[in-house]
């Protein structure tokens, strides 16, 4: 009795070790059936360029992937010759779920912009801020400096569903949309002597220098835009028509149409104000020829190069 009792009971234990067995691997089947290869492709075709030209491709990418809920749950950076590439693609493995998918190119060992917070506890933490110029003694209310290529991209509620193929890969594009504007102030005057010394001084007020997630732009202060060459423009003058022409660029931010960005212009030793008016006014002028179709909003975040032209007349 004893010996047929205690084969009983190893019988039992074994039964036992074997579900055991066998609900663990169930668990760890389900465990890898919810793991997605994720393909992370980037468009760069949303920005508004002239035709026949791409936009500049640049070498470092850095991406962030936040769950549900805003967590951090995923980051990813590399920089190199493969990433300045349209077809350059990032691989990560994700369980199913819901992901906000976050990117910056051209950010990385860069001195004029920062991540405001490094790494972003949050979705909301993710933000992008201009350093402004310096000078002896502290941060000026200035930027002049001219701004890296930089482009964003993000795509929300990507909802990643379970596979029991292992082979097969969930394709996800971010649309890139360039952050860093040209803004180039072309003046043409005739027997101008200001305009020949280059006696012109510009700003763009209400400046943005933060940048939240999903590209839209933020005032955080009271601080003006100048041209990157400030005080040192390109002038030419054609001695033949006496017609004097003057180029002065700025490096910015995206703009927003729901801020009062203005442009003024002053001429002259005594900075007479000559021009004061409406910056994204001005910036849509040729929108509704050439791009009718679209919002003025989606306009201003699309394009990345623009040139304003002014007239003077003879002093």
């Amino acid at each position: 009795m004893k010996t047929n009792l205690g084969k009983s009971i190893y019988s039992l234990m074994a039964i036992f070790l074997l579900v055991l067995s066998s609900c663990s691997s169930d668990d760890e089947a389900n465990a890898d059936s919810r793991k997605v290869n994720c393909i992370v492709r980037f468009n760069y075709a949303e920005n508004l360029m002239e035709a026949g030209l791409y936009p500049d491709l640049v070498n470092s990418c850095s991406l962030w992937v936040f769950d549900e809920s805003g967590k951090l749950v995923k980051t990813f950076s590399e920089s190199g010759e493969k990433v300045a590439s349209k077809d350059y693609t990032i691989n990560l493995s994700l369980t199913a779920g819901k992901y906000d998918f976050v990117t910056w190119f051209g950010i990385a060992d860069e001195d004029l912009v920062k991540l405001k917070a490094n790494p972003p506890a949050s979705i909301d933490d993710l933000s992008l801020l201009l350093q402004l110029d310096t000078m002896v003694g502290g941060v000026c209310d200035t930027f002049s400096s001219d701004l890296p290529v930089i482009y964003n991209g993000h795509l929300s509620n990507v909802e990643i569903l379970p596979t029991s193929y292992p082979d097969i890969s969930r394709n996800i594009t971010l649309n890139l949309i360039r952050d860093s504007k040209r803004i180039v102030l072309h003046l043409v005057g005739k027997n101008n002597d200001d305009l020949k010394n280059g006696k012109f001084d510009f700003k763009i007020t209400k400046a943005c220098n933060l940048i939240k997630w999903d590209n839209s732009p933020e005032e955080t202060g009271n601080f003006f835009y100048i041209p990157t060459n400030d005080r040192d423009y390109d002038i030419i003058t054609d001695d033949f028509t006496e017609y004097t022409h003057l180029l002065a660029s700025f490096s910015t931010f995206p703009l927003s149409v729901k801020s009062d960005h203005r442009l003024i212009i002053t001429e002259g030793d005594d900075n007479k104000e000559i021009i004061n008016i409406s910056l994204i006014d001005a910036l849509l002028k040729d929108k509704q020829m050439n791009y009718p179709d679209i919002s003025d909003e989606e306009y201003i975040e699309r394009r990345s190069y623009f040139t304003l032209y002014f007239s003077f007349n003879e002093d």
